[in-house]
């Protein structure tokens, strides 16, 4: 007996040892990095830590990022209740509605939350930047089907990165794991921030896996002392990119310019498959949302690029516009809004971030009130048809 205790005690101690030393070395060595709220996602392949507060760098921009009990960027760290007594209003997007270099409260989600709280109005914001129609589907499935989720309506806000990231998404594969596999992912997000060897070994995976990226994706040779991205954003954007095996399309710059997709004829195939595959996920999604009793809305937003052109209904536009009026969905476009005339050049502001495709504070507010009032087009709308077909 004394000597099964003493081997036991041989065994445990050298463990016990050496977790007390990973735990203090990882205090004192692992630094905050920025971004610490992203993470790998089994089904719906990433998003956001749930009542996570952290900070967020863009363009070598700070500032704050806070969670809710959904993984959904907010305010503050709070808990959101899965089925509501008010009326909800679910924003998906990419790193435009997600609110990139913007703190929330000035994000135009942060704005029409200020705007509806009196209404008693939730707005939530379910974004994350590269998503994508695949992943809006996806998404929208996991927090509807398996978390519980209610909303009224989905806002869904759609950019030319769609195309792009649809074909980087065509053949990934949502998996539903069982109990142990969640433990694994939580437990993994625990010891990243804690545990000195898992950083150490998850430090040395990132970086091979960006140098692989980097010498696929030659493209970033020529942003060397310009504008080049950030480390955390670079390691960000190859983890994206992981799952994409056409290295050929991938060393091209015009595969990562696909703000000009549709005006190269070699590129316009690509980006008609893009709205293709995009098309075939948004119809998936119309039918989760009528299955659910879920308003569907289509919203469309420029580019840099499409703001130069001074084209309020490009291709773009008029092919989703179309999707939206077949399958009677909701559709904005907020083409007009940056276009007609040039939003910066009124009031002296603008709606971009330096050096940057995504928008500014002013940038979100415009936004915002492109919403309010296409929102109140549609309440005058609907109180008109009741009105006309009476009780």
């Amino acid at each position: 007996m004394k000597r099964n205790l003493f081997n036991a005690i041989l065994i445990i101690f050298p463990v016990v040892f050496f977790l007390i030393c990973d735990f203090v070395l990882g205090i004192i060595t692992i630094p905050k990095y920025h971004n610490q709220f992203r993470t790998k996602h089994f089904y719906y392949h990433h998003g956001l830590m749930p009542n996570k507060a952290s900070v967020a760098t863009w363009n070598d921009h700070l500032y704050p990022v806070y969670t809710n009990s959904l993984g959904f960027r907010d305010s503050r760290r709070k808990r959101i209740d899965r089925i509501p007594d008010h009326r909800r209003i679910l924003f998906l997007g990419d790193s435009h509605t997600e609110g990139v270099g913007v703190i929330y409260p000035r994000t135009f989600t942060g704005l029409l939350q200020s705007f509806y709280d009196s209404l008693h109005v939730e707005i939530l914001n379910g974004s994350a930047v590269s998503y994508s129609p695949k992943i809006y589907y996806l998404k929208s499935r996991w927090i509807i089907e398996k978390m519980g989720l209610r909303t009224d309506e989905l806002v869904v806000c759609l950019d030319l990165s769609d195309l792009q990231n649809e074909l980087v998404y065509e053949d990934y594969n949502p998996s539903d794991p069982g109990l142990m596999t969640r433990l694994l992912y939580a437990c993994a997000g625990f010891l990243r921030n804690h545990s000195f060897a898992f950083h150490q070994i998850r430090q040395m995976t990132i970086r091979k896996e960006t140098k692989r990226f980097l010498e696929r994706a030659k493209i970033f040779d020529s942003y060397r002392g310009k504008n080049a991205p950030g480390a955390d954003a670079l390691e960000m954007y190859a983890g994206f990119f992981t799952g994409f095996r056409d290295d050929v399309l991938l060393s091209d710059p015009k595969f990562h310019g696909v703000g000009e997709w549709m005006y190269d004829t070699v590129y316009k195939v690509l980006a008609q498959k893009g709205i293709s595959l995009g098309m075939e996920n948004m119809e998936k999604l119309s039918a989760l949302c009528r299955d659910n009793n879920i308003a569907l809305t289509l919203s469309v937003h420029p580019w840099l690029e499409q703001i130069q052109r001074k084209d309020t209904s490009d291709w773009y536009v008029e092919t989703w516009r179309a999707f939206a009026g077949k399958n009677k969905l909701g559709f904005i476009n907020l083409y007009p809004a940056f276009i007609n005339p040039s939003a910066s050049s009124i009031y002296g502001q603008d709606p971009f971030l330096p050096s940057d495709n995504h928008w500014s504070e002013y940038g979100h507010r415009i936004v915002a009130n492109e919403f309010i009032r296409n929102f109140q087009n549609k309440l005058r709308n609907q109180e008109s048809e009741i009105m006309l077909t009476g009780p």
